[in-house]
């Protein structure tokens, strides 16, 4: 008979992770592995049931918290092949509860079984993934855990519209309440409190994606700049480190585009909004995608008077068309000033960093005063002074590391996942290739993710949700027929 492995590792009920693993007696190959991840696949149980010649120990098919080494992975991903003796005398290949303390040493010199460069999303799916699957497993950050998700992108944004939510909720109620009462008087927002707020939000997510979470569940986690010297080490302080599987998620950083006055103006990116103490009186938002439709919405909501400009003729240019109208009404009642159709051709700013910019349009050029300039116009990979040339990775012209349909780069030794790739900028499916990549790169595989599978929201009010093709006539697949449904007549939606 086979022998045989399985584990099922339950995680939080926000995201959970599938393994199995099946070992054949004669070849004892791994056959296949099947990972599902919607965030950080997390341990917080595990049982083992393993079927061993009757010779073995009984505890062998019990509960184990044997620490494995990673060696029956990288004998899998390199031959697929070993001996029926081999496969009985293996030790259990995943770890029990939280994994092991002793995997997390970074004291070795022996090479890592993965290396995860970056400690944002990707990279701690990667790097939970790797520890999953019981290899040896280090995670190198240059600053802090959590990434864009945690600090400057998904969580603080959210925290950031629920409290505009509630201003605009506080101002829509004046008509249901007795004259005289607080809300019909003026009000003004305490941006402070606002942002004291989104940084209450931060920091009791900040324990989950922390370094201590991450050497808690089993993975090393090294404090450093990472510097590939070659295809299989990098330096992290001056101190080289091996590998046998790398996997590279180091994301990207906002672009500012190259606007004439505007590096002399107060700039402000999805990175660094939220370093705001006070409410400009008037807000310029470059860019019409969900980051400056999100912003653009929120600041209108507390108090700022709000200019977006959009070069396209309209919002949201990967979503439903008709979505997009809904969520530009949406601004413009709001008090939004949209231009589509506009770029911002100069920026003057006056000695307090406040000034003008010159839209230029259908009708020519005017004049947009501002105290503050919000850029939401795309991402660069942060690829720059990581050697990837001394590596063997190439990248692509846009400067984002190019990788195969399973996330491999041109190194075979090297994998890529999330932002720093040309997939899309989307939280969810940075983590669904960084689960894929890293086991694809641990054992074999060629598993893919097809993006259209992953769900991305725009989180304006009315939220615009979306999963699978365009729905767009000239993206339309052929063959597939659009059928829409409004709400205009449905009694509970009015």
């Amino acid at each position: 008979a086979a022998a045989a492995v399985r584990a099922s590792v339950w995680t939080s009920a926000a995201s959970f992770a599938t393994w199995m693993l099946t070992a054949a007696a004669s070849r004892a190959s791994v056959a296949s592995a099947v990972v599902g991840a919607l965030g950080h696949p997390v341990p917080v149980a595990s049982a083992l049931v393993v079927a061993t010649p009757a010779a073995a120990p009984a505890a062998a098919t019990a509960r184990t918290s044997t620490t494995w080494s990673g060696r029956l992975i990288r004998q899998a991903s390199r031959s697929g092949r070993r001996t029926r003796r081999e496969a009985a005398d293996a030790p259990a290949v995943f770890p029990a509860q939280h994994g092991h303390r002793e995997m997390g040493s970074a004291v070795s010199d022996a090479p890592w079984d993965l290396l995860v460069i970056g400690g944002g999303t990707a990279g701690l799916v990667a790097a939970y993934t790797g520890v999953s699957l019981g290899a040896r497993t280090a995670l190198v950050e240059r600053e802090r855990t959590g990434g864009d998700c945690l600090w400057t992108g998904c969580l603080p944004s959210m925290a950031l519209l629920h409290a505009a939510g509630a201003v605009h909720g506080a101002r829509a109620a004046a008509p249901f309440l007795s004259p005289g009462s607080a809300a019909h008087e003026p009000f003004a927002v305490d941006m402070q409190a606002v942002m004291a707020h989104v940084r209450r939000a931060i920091t009791t997510i900040e324990p989950v994606d922390s370094p201590e979470a991450l050497r808690q569940a089993g993975a090393a986690v090294l404090t450093g700049e990472a510097t590939f010297t070659g295809p299989s080490t990098v330096t992290v302080d001056g101190r080289t480190q091996t590998f046998e599987r790398a996997v590279v998620a180091v994301g990207a950083s906002p672009t500012v585009p190259p606007i004439p006055g505007i590096e002399e103006a107060t700039v402000w990116t999805s990175a660094s909004v939220w370093d705001v103490s006070t409410l400009p009186d008037r807000l310029l938002v470059i860019g019409g995608g969900p980051v400056g439709c999100e912003m653009s919405q929120a600041f209108a909501r507390l108090g700022s008077s709000v200019t977006l400009v959009e070069q396209a003729h309209r919002l949201l240019p990967r979503e439903d068309a008709d979505a997009a109208r809904v969520v530009l009404d949406a601004l413009r009642a709001d008090g939004v000033d949209v231009r589509l159709g506009h770029t911002v051709s100069k920026v003057v700013p006056d000695l307090a960093g406040a000034g003008q910019a010159v839209l230029s349009g259908p009708r020519g050029d005017e004049k947009c005063s501002y105290g503050a300039v919000l850029v939401a116009t795309g991402r660069t990979p942060r690829t720059a002074g990581l050697g990837l040339d001394r590596a063997g990775v190439q990248l692509t012209p846009s400067g984002a590391i190019g990788v195969t349909s399973a996330g491999r780069t041109t190194n075979p030794a090297v994998w890529a996942a999330g932002d720093v790739t040309p997939s899309l900028h989307l939280t969810h499916l940075a983590a669904a290739e960084a689960a894929s990549a890293a086991s694809n790169a641990l054992l074999g595989l060629r598993r893919s993710v097809d993006p259209m599978t992953v769900p991305r929201v725009t989180y304006t009010d009315p939220e615009v949700a979306a999963v699978g093709v365009s729905t767009d006539g000239d993206r339309l697949p052929d063959g597939v027929r659009v059928v829409t449904r409004h709400h205009d007549h449905v009694d509970r939606a009015i």
